[in-house]
């Protein structure tokens, strides 16, 4: 069986997760091929064609812009979207209106939109958590990433959208006592900016880390819509510090996270990390099982999508 993988460019989220599934895909038997999406630009029906005279079977991607998915309505195979953002559409809820035309079968992290499509397609299925695209052999230890407390992400909206003040004024502070970094692109030159976050360098950021912040996008959060921020930090082992945000429905998984509200609250849990505080290593222990176990539901819910 043929599967097109259609994914972001690095350093955007879905790049390791796309490229960490298609070599899962490939262990099971199945002919894998990962391209970049158009990121916008224009392209040709030859363009097209190669798709179609590769005969695939099933096309597998996540929330794609608007010239890749002209692409996808052109090419006639089962199309697989796993749906954890709204991507490119005003509301999430407007997915439902591209059956047919986008996806054929789909995974999608919301209840609420699993509700809606359940109503078009019982090739449906709800997914709490990412699978993790991150193995064993990179979760290793580095000095170069041995922080207090790092987040991974992209700045340039976390900067500027009024949705994202709480989070600014918590997480994003210039006045932090303890040894912080952010990575990702779209940040200021300012003291606690690290870089591009080299590829295959995840695994060694959370394993060297003494703590991690994560935080649930703006267009997810009404949603209930959980990032793979989360699933990513709680594999390697790392103590996670979020908000608990009131629309979002953990699955059991809050026993195991440091909920914060204020500056103060973020320098304390901090400090317990750094100190080994033994409550904190039970919840990052008991947080990693619960992720060991949602990754395997991710796969298993993919193969059902997969054989419908």
């Amino acid at each position: 069986m043929k599967i097109i993988i259609f994914h972001q460019p690095f350093p955007m989220g879905n790049y390791n997760l796309s490229h960490y599934l298609g070599n899962i895909l490939q262990s099971k038997g199945y002919e894998v091929y990962l391209i970049e999406q158009l990121n916008g630009v224009e392209y040709n029906e030859e363009y097209v064609q190669q798709f179609i005279d590769l005969e695939p079977d099933i096309l597998y991607f996540e929330m794609l812009d608007d010239k890749t998915f002209e692409v996808i309505e052109k090419i006639n195979c089962k199309k697989i979207l796993v749906m954890a953002s709204k991507g490119i559409l005003n509301k999430a809820e407007d997915i439902v209106n591209y059956y047919g035309k986008w996806f054929d079968g789909i995974l999608v992290n919301s209840k609420i939109i699993y509700n809606l499509i359940k109503e078009k397609t019982d090739n449906v299925e709800h997914f709490q958590y990412y699978l993790t695209p991150i193995k064993e052999d990179e979760i290793i230890y580095s000095p170069k990433y041995d922080f207090d407390c790092v987040f991974l992400g992209q700045g340039f909206h976390r900067l500027s959208q009024p949705e994202f003040n709480r989070e600014r004024d918590t997480f994003f502070n210039k006045n932090y006592s303890f040894n912080y970094r952010v990575f990702g692109n779209g940040w200021p030159q300012i003291h606690w900016y690290g870089g591009i976050l080299p590829h295959g360098d995840i695994g060694k950021l959370y394993a060297s880390s003494k703590s991690s912040i994560s935080l649930i996008e703006v267009d997810q959060r009404p949603y209930g819509m959980i990032n793979n921020r989360y699933n990513e930090i709680a594999y390697c082992k790392c103590p996670l510090i979020t908000f608990d945000y009131e629309e979002v429905d953990w699955f059991g998984a809050d026993k195991y996270m440091n909920f914060v509200e204020t500056i103060e609250d973020v320098t304390d849990v901090v400090n317990k990390c750094k100190n080994k505080d033994d409550n904190i290593i039970r919840k990052t222990l008991g947080f990693k099982k619960f992720i060991d176990n949602q990754h395997n539901l991710f796969l298993e819910k993919l193969e059902k999508v997969i054989n419908a």
